[in-house]
């Protein structure tokens, strides 16, 4: 789709914009929003751990 991105960092990035406009009043759309948020914190980690990964063979990461 247009003006979507192409990679995982730049989808996760995306995503963290989203989640900071967005406000449940609903208790179910919360919950949900913080299951969101907890898998986002996962991927941040994991996206730093595969950086540090390829720096320690050699492999400069692409900036966004």
């Amino acid at each position: 789709s247009m003006g979507k991105s192409l990679t995982f960092r730049g989808a996760v990035f995306e995503a963290q914009d989203i989640l900071r406009q967005h406000r449940c009043h609903d208790p179910i759309c919360d919950t949900h929003l913080w299951k969101v948020k907890h898998e986002l914190d996962m991927a941040r980690i994991r996206i730093r751990q595969l950086e540090k990964d390829l720096e320690a063979h050699g492999i400069k990461p692409s900036q966004p």
